[in-house]
């Protein structure tokens, strides 16, 4: 099996999965370790879903693909964020330094949710605070929580721990996205 250990060990940077549907994949994924419920851990959760919106802005600007979006996976303390944008091979074939241009992408969805970071953290301190954890949240929490650590987890506690969130938290992780390359895996119809 493939060990997510690291990125470094996904090889080949080439993966062909044997479909004929004339898409490719691009994929930047890093595999980081941050407690879940600690402030960069959900910070991250709060992240991600602004890094899909202005990626997708990004690859639709420039007239890449029709699919492109942020995505963040986890286990315990394992984070697996990536990058992805689904192209046509006729498309790809005739896109010089194809690689390129997707980390460029990626580094201006980056930049732009840098510069509304503020606005990030108390657009989500209104939206927890405007929404109570209703019955099914604190069930969906405190069974989460016996899945993945054997103890519930106290909805109530996560919600007031995202209004401790700090414009640091989320520009630790713009930074360590900006500064940390990934590996560019093409995934697809090959």
């Amino acid at each position: 099996g493939l060990d997510l250990t690291t990125t470094d060990q996904i090889e080949p940077k080439i993966i062909p999965t044997g479909l004929s549907n004339n898409i490719i994949s691009l994929c930047a994924p890093w595999l980081v370790e941050e407690e879940q419920y600690s402030p960069h851990g959900l910070a991250l959760y709060s992240l991600v879903p602004y890094l899909s919106e202005k990626f997708f802005l990004a690859t639709r600007k420039n007239g890449w693909g029709y699919i492109a979006h942020a995505h963040h996976l986890t286990l315990n303390a394992k984070h697996f964020v990536y990058f992805q944008v689904n192209l046509s091979k006729e498309f790809l074939g005739q896109t010089k330094n194809h690689e390129e241009v997707f980390q460029t992408l990626i580094k201006n969805a980056l930049w732009e949710t840098k510069k509304e970071a503020k606005t990030l953290i108390a657009r989500e301190k209104l939206r927890k605070a405007a929404v109570p954890v209703n019955c099914h949240a604190k069930l969906d929490w405190a069974l989460s929580g016996l899945k993945k650590f054997d103890q519930m987890i106290d909805g109530e506690k996560v919600r007031d721990a995202y209004a401790t969130l700090t414009e640091a938290d989320i520009n630790f992780w713009l930074d360590y996205f900006s500064q940390t390359p990934p590996q560019i895996l093409s995934i697809g119809d090959l």
